[in-house]
C-alpha cells in the first residue's frame, strides 16, 4: 500500500468533514437566516437547499477522491476509478433529489452519470 495515497486520503477525508461541518456552521446557517436570498423558482427556501446540497456535493467528490486513492495501486485503476465516480455521481443524486426535493434538476444528470458509467464500467 502506497503510504503517500493513504496519508493525502486521510487528509481530503478530514478535509471533507471540517468543509461540511463549519461551512454548515459559520457560513449556510447564518446565510440562510439573514434571509433575502436570490429567488430560485420564486422559492427562497429553494436557493436555500440548493446552497446546502451544493456545498456537500464538494465533500462528496473529496470523499470520492479519497476511496480513489486508497484502491488505486490494488485494483485495475480504470475500473475502479469509474466505479467510485459512478458511486460519487449517485450519492450527489440523492443529496440533490432529497435536499432540493426534486425541484433543482441536476438530480436527473446525476443519476445518468451514475447508471452510465456503471454500466460502463
Amino acid at each position: 500500500m502506497n503510504t503517500y495515497y493513504v496519508v493525502s486520503a486521510c487528509l481530503f477525508i478530514l478535509l471533507g468533514i471540517i468543509h461540511s461541518y463549519l461551512g454548515e456552521r459559520f457560513i449556510l446557517v447564518p446565510l440562510i437566516k439573514r434571509g433575502h436570498l436570490p429567488k430560485i423558482f420564486n422559492s427562497e427556501l429553494l436557493t436555500a437547499r440548493t446552497l446546502r446540497f451544493a456545498w456537500h456535493l464538494t465533500t462528496v467528490a473529496w470523499f470520492a477522491f479519497a476511496v480513489i486513492l486508497f484502491f488505486l495501486d490494488k485494483l485495475t485503476p480504470c475500473e475502479i476509478i469509474a466505479k467510485i465516480i459512478a458511486i460519487a455521481a449517485f450519492i450527489s443524486f440523492i443529496i440533490s433529489l432529497v435536499i432540493a426535493r426534486g425541484r433543482h434538476f441536476s438530480w436527473i444528470i446525476f443519476l445518468a452519470v451514475s447508471i452510465l458509467i456503471w454500466i460502463g464500467s
